[in-house]
């Protein structure tokens, strides 16, 4: 089996790139600080209750000489500048990072470069490409919009994973709307505001509207949903047409 990457949307096969071997840690690092007090034995903890960054490193070789990959150049030199346009431009930003090791997950990355290539031909040469990565696996299934419209029962949605995700959740409605997750009700007044929904982002903690991008704040919003692990309970209020949750499910 032929091993590549994808990220930001563009396949390293398309730039003749395969991966000889990948490297990252089995799990991220908690971000806990340990504190002396004096007349104290041992430090005391302190948990923050997040993880560091992990770097996620692969091996690669670059193939300038196949024709199976598209948008190919001969020319070894002219194909490492692609690559360099490609991945040394990714340096902003979190970009989606998937590959056929872990196909069914992908990781939010950013390319930290530079880019030191081992020229063997001039068809062939190999690199190490390192990527700074968010600590947490995105589930692909994840990703999928669930829909829920229906007023008269409640709603169960299970994370089939061990830690509680961030979802985004869009609500639709008229008047004063809400609806509730695990017991804690949001509400947003539609009729104060000139658009008939709203996006609630947790992991960005804020809130706004897709048409104009402008951000609305409300002051029921105290905490940012989450989706525990196992079964989430969430109703609707009567005012609610429609909530979209992308659940977001997450693993180390």
């Amino acid at each position: 089996m032929l091993n590549f990457f994808e990220f930001g949307n563009k396949r390293s096969t398309d730039y003749g790139i395969l991966i000889r071997n990948k490297k990252t840690y089995d799990a991220p690092e908690r971000n806990v600080e340990f504190i002396s007090v004096a007349g104290k034995d041992g430090d005391i903890i302190i948990d923050t209750g997040t993880y560091k960054n992990i770097m996620l490193e692969y091996g690669v070789s670059i193939v300038a000489e196949n024709n199976l990959y598209s948008n190919r150049n001969i020319n070894l030199s002219k194909a490492i500048g692609d690559i360099k346009n490609w991945l040394c431009t990714r340096t902003d930003n979190y970009y989606k990072l998937t590959d056929t090791y872990d196909p069914d997950y992908y990781r939010k990355a950013c390319f930290i470069g530079g880019l030191e290539v081992e020229t063997y031909s001039e068809f062939f040469a190999k690199s190490t490409l390192q990527f700074n990565c968010k600590p947490y696996r995105y589930s692909i299934e994840g990703d999928a919009v669930i829909d829920i419209t229906d007023h008269n029962s409640n709603t169960i949605i299970k994370n089939p994973e061990s830690y509680a995700s961030l979802p985004l959740i869009r609500l639709y409605g008229h008047g004063e709307t809400s609806f509730t997750i695990n017991g804690y009700t949001y509400t947003f007044d539609f009729s104060q505001i000139p658009f008939d929904n709203v996006y609630i982002d947790s992991e960005r903690e804020y809130v706004y509207n897709n048409t104009n991008y402008s951000m609305y704040y409300t002051p029921s919003v105290i905490k940012f949903p989450k989706l525990n692990p196992g079964n989430n309970t969430i109703s609707m209020g009567f005012y609610a047409n429609k909530i979209e949750i992308t659940p977001r499910w997450r693993t180390i």
